[in-house]
């Protein structure tokens, strides 16, 4: 069995993790990636939920992890590290929220990963900040391309892509907006691929990760740990530092805490 928290503070990459301070802290989910449950109820964790103390949460498979806001502040990462030196049960892997620190070398490399897409911000289908991309692999002729695969709701759409000098490619509003007939659609899902004429194929560039991000739920996630610190007696420049350590925790250089219009 064992048990990994990280701890993300906003100046520093320090964890600091101990049985007294988890006693004492609240923590707010606000995020869950997996079927992850809080192991003596069975119940799915979900985010928005709050608890205080030590819980006990069941991870069915190796990359879940759970994403917490602690009310003294910072995010912590729960997550089975590996099944060889877990103790495996037969619902799952038992992590305890127990002392156990991480150099902090494992956060960016944990970090680097998860911030490694470019997050694109939609309202509905509508594109709010325009964005710049830049491949590697240069067109020989007009007869290759790339292509932007958008799938929303209803409908899938393609739009080629023009490459520009130093192979930037630029993401505007009309890119998202054509070949869709029906309004205020969500985007779903975003694929860049490249059509080779001399291979007469098509392939997924993996490299360019995107992901579509809807400006409500971001403000929603961003508005619920707000007022989980402010109820915890954080003050207001404090909770400024935990929130835009938040975003960036979550989605890089992408967006800033001025972007989110926040009642």
């Amino acid at each position: 069995m064992i048990s990994i928290c990280k701890r993300y503070f906003v100046i520093i990459c320090t964890v600091l993790v101990s049985c007294y301070s988890f006693a004492q802290e609240s923590f707010l989910v606000l995020q869950v990636d997996g079927d992850i449950r809080f192991s003596k109820s069975n119940e799915p964790v979900r985010v928005g939920d709050e608890f205080r103390g030590n819980p006990e949460f069941t991870f069915p498979k190796e990359n879940d992890r759970v994403y917490l806001g602690s009310s003294l502040g910072g995010i912590i990462t729960c997550f089975v590290k590996n099944k060889n030196t877990s103790k495996r049960k037969e619902n799952g892997w038992i992590l305890f929220l127990k002392s156990n620190f991480l150099p902090a070398k494992e956060y960016a490399a944990s970090r680097s990963i998860k911030s490694s897409p470019l997050y694109l911000f939609f309202n509905n289908d509508s594109l709010l900040f325009d964005r710049r991309i830049r491949v590697f692999k240069i067109p020989e002729s007009n007869k290759s391309y790339y292509l932007l695969n958008v799938e929303y709701s209803n409908t899938i759409s393609q739009n080629r892509l023009v490459v520009g000098k130093k192979g930037i490619i630029n993401l505007n509003k009309d890119l998202f907006l054509k070949n869709n007939t029906e309004k205020n659609d969500i985007i779903k899902n975003i694929e860049i691929s490249f059509f080779d004429q001399f291979k007469n194929s098509k392939t997924v560039v993996n490299e360019l990760s995107i992901k579509a991000v809807q400006m409500k739920s971001l403000i929603d996630d961003v508005t619920r740990y707000r007022d989980f610190l402010i109820k915890h007696g954080q003050d207001q420049t404090d909770i400024k530092l935990y929130l835009m350590n938040y975003i960036n925790f979550n989605y890089g250089g992408s967006i800033s805490l001025n972007d989110i219009p926040l009642n």
